[in-house]
C-alpha cells in the first residue's frame, strides 16, 4: 500500500491500551475477543478507529478501506505484527516489521479488505502489536455478508475503438458475457443504440470486398470449449425458443463490435443485453461504446518558390537554383520524377516516389540559355494529386556577361507580444546570391522599434548565403510595423523589402492592471 493521510483529524479514534478489562473490551470487540492483554509501552493513533464495509455479497471481496497508524511515542515503535483477530477480513500494510520500527511522529498504512465467505454480519479488530506481542492499537472492523445477486458479468463494460477515418472501419473488439446466475441463462434480445448509428456487430457491408463473406467474418466460432465453460456467439443464443441453446452457468458468449463513422468527430452508443434464467429471474447488462470520426488521410505538396527568375546568366553558361517541395497533408505524396519546359531549362531532385506527411525533398534546376534575351519556361513535378502536377514558371534571362541577383528567404517576420523596452530574440532573415556574378549589398536598414544586425558582408558570391537578424524591441503599446530595406547591385531588384510586425505590451502590475489595455498575456 502506498497511501498516506498527510494530517490526522482531532476526532480520530486513538486507542492506546494501557490497561484492558472484560467491561472496556466488551464494547469493542466480540466475545471471543474478551481475553486480557497486556498493554504495551509505545504509545500509537489510528485513522480512523473504526472501519465499516457495509454489504458485500458472499464470494466477493470488498472494496479496501485505508487506515494511517501514527507512532505518537518518543522512541521508535518495534511492530511485531499486524494481523484481524476474528471474521473474513484481511490486511496489508507498508509499516516496518522488527526492532528498527516506526520512527516517533511517522506513519504507515494499513489496508484491509473484507471478503465473507458467509452469510450475515461480522465484526473483529485489526489488532497491531510489538515485538514483545503487547498490543499497541487495535481497529474496529464491520461488514455484512450478502447474496450474489444472479447477474450476467461483463468482461469489458467500456469499449474505446480507435480514431478511425470516415468511410473505413476499425474493429473487431470482443465483448464476454459470462454467466454468474446460478441458473440457465438465456438471452432473449440486445438494444444497439442508436439503431442507425456508426457501431455495428458487423463489418459494413458496403466496406467489406465481396459483402460480408458469411461465417468467415466472425470473430468467435459458434461454440467453443474454455477451462470454464463454454463459449459461444452472443447472436447464436438470441431467442432461446427457437435457437435451443442457453448459457449454462460458467457459460460466455462473445458480442462482436466494429465502429464505422461516416461523419467526423466524437461518437458514442449502447449495446444492451436483455436476458431471463430458468428460475424466471431476469436482467439486462448495458456496454458504452465510444469512437471518433476522422478525416480521411489527403496529401499535400507546397513548394518554396511560386516562381524562379534566375536572372542574367552569360550565354554558353549556366545558373543554378534550388526548389524546396514540402508534403503538407495527412498521407503521403507519390512523386513520380520532375521535367522542365523551354529548351533550356533542366531539373532532377532527390525527391522519393512515396514523400511521407512532414517532410521535404530538393528540386534541382538549371538554366543554360543559348542566346542573348528572355527565356522562359515550366519546371513540372509529377504527383500522385488530383491535379496531376504542380508547376513553377522558370525565368532566365542570357546575357553577354555574368549578372548579380538577389534572393530574399524570408518574405515577413512577426515578433507577436513583447515587453515594452525589452529586446526580442533575433530574427533571421536570409540572403541568397543566384546569379552568376557577385552580389553587392549597399545597406540593410529598418526603423525603430526594430533593429537589424547579422554576418552579412558588403558582397557575396554566386551561390553565397548570410542572414540578417531583425530584433523588435518595443516603446509603445500595442501593434507596430516596420520594413526592412536591403539594397543590391542586382540591376532588376535593386530594393527588396521585408514586412516586420509586432505587439508591444505592458508586464502586468496593479497599475497596468487598472488601465487595462495592451498587457502580456490572455
Amino acid at each position: 500500500m502506498n497511501g498516506r493521510f498527510a494530517s490526522l483529524s482531532t476526532l480520530a479514534r486513538t486507542v492506546v491500551v494501557t490497561a484492558l478489562g472484560a467491561a472496556a473490551l466488551a464494547l469493542q470487540a466480540p466475545a471471543w475477543a474478551l481475553t486480557p492483554l497486556s498493554a504495551s509501552a509505545a504509545a500509537a493513533d489510528a485513522f480512523p478507529g473504526t472501519l465499516k464495509f457495509g454489504d458485500v455479497a458472499t464470494g466477493r471481496v470488498g472494496s479496501a478501506q485505508q487506515v494511517s497508524l501514527r507512532n505518537t511515542g518518543a522512541a521508535p515503535m518495534a511492530i511485531g505484527s499486524i494481523e484481524a483477530a476474528g471474521g473474513d477480513f484481511g490486511v496489508v500494510h507498508d509499516c516496518p516489521l522488527g526492532d528498527a520500527g516506526l520512527a516517533p511522529g511517522r506513519f504507515c498504512t494499513l489496508g484491509v479488505r473484507f471478503a465473507p465467505a458467509s452469510l450475515g454480519e461480522q465484526s473483529a479488530v485489526v489488532q497491531v502489536r510489538d515485538t514483545a506481542g503487547d498490543l499497541v492499537v487495535e481497529i474496529l472492523v464491520q461488514g455484512n455478508g450478502v447474496s450474489a445477486a444472479p447477474k450476467l458479468y461483463a468482461n469489458s463494460p467500456v469499449l474505446n475503438f480507435p480514431d478511425t477515418e470516415i468511410y473505413s472501419f476499425s474493429g473487431p473488439l470482443t465483448v464476454f458475457f459470462t454467466n454468474e446466475t446460478g441458473n440457465d441463462v438465456h438471452l432473449d434480445y440486445y438494444n444497439l443504440y442508436p439503431v442507425e448509428g456508426e457501431f455495428t456487430t458487423y463489418p459494413p457491408y458496403y466496406l467489406v470486398n465481396g459483402g460480408l463473406a458469411g461465417d468467415a467474418k466472425r470473430a468467435v466460432p459458434a461454440k467453443v470449449a474454455t477451462p470454464k465453460g463454454m463459449l459461444y456467439r452472443c447472436e447464436d443464443l438470441m431467442y432461446y425458443y427457437y435457437s435451443g441453446l442457453f448459457l449454462a452457468p460458467g457459460d460466455s458468449c462473445a458480442a462482436i463490435f466494429y465502429f464505422a463513422p461516416y461523419s467526423l468527430g466524437p461518437k458514442y452508443g449502447t449495446y444492451t443485453l436483455y436476458w431471463y434464467d430458468s428460475s424466471e429471474a431476469s436482467g439486462q447488462i448495458t456496454i458504452q461504446l465510444f469512437g471518433n470520426g476522422a478525416p480521411m488521410p489527403t496529401p499535400g505538396l507546397s513548394l518554396s518558390a511560386s516562381e524562379l527568375d534566375f536572372g542574367g546568366v552569360v550565354v554558353g553558361g549556366s545558373g543554378a537554383r534550388t526548389l524546396i517541395a514540402s508534403s503538407t497533408g495527412t498521407s503521403p505524396v507519390g512523386i513520380s520524377g520532375v521535367r522542365t519546359s523551354g529548351g533550356v531549362f533542366d531539373a532532377t531532385s532527390d525527391c522519393p516516389l512515396s514523400l511521407a506527411p512532414s517532410t521535404a525533398c530538393t528540386v534541382f534546376i538549371t538554366c543554360k540559355p543559348t542566346a542573348l534575351g528572355l527565356f522562359t519556361g515550366d519546371l513540372y513535378i509529377d504527383t500522385d494529386l488530383d491535379s496531376g502536377f504542380v508547376h513553377v514558371p522558370l525565368l532566365c534571362t542570357g546575357s553577354e556577361f555574368p549578372l548579380p541577383k538577389i534572393e530574399v528567404v524570408t518574405r515577413g517576420v512577426s515578433f507577436g507580444t513583447q515587453s515594452l523596452g525589452s529586446p526580442s530574440q533575433p530574427q533571421p532573415v536570409e540572403i541568397r546570391s543566384v546569379g552568376s556574378a557577385p552580389l553587392s549589398l549597399s545597406s540593410i536598414t529598418t526603423g525603430v522599434p526594430f533593429d537589424v544586425g547579422g554576418n552579412c558582408p558588403t558582397a557575396l558570391a554566386p551561390g553565397a548565403s548570410c542572414n540578417a537578424q531583425v530584433t523588435f524591441t518595443p516603446t509603445a503599446g500595442g501593434r507596430q510595423r516596420g520594413v526592412l530595406a536591403i539594397t543590391s547591385n542586382d540591376p532588376d531588384h535593386p530594393m527588396e523589402t521585408v514586412d516586420l510586425n509586432g505587439t508591444g505590451c505592458r508586464p502586468f502590475s496593479v497599475q497596468a492592471g487598472r488601465r487595462g489595455a495592451n498587457l502580456c498575456g490572455p
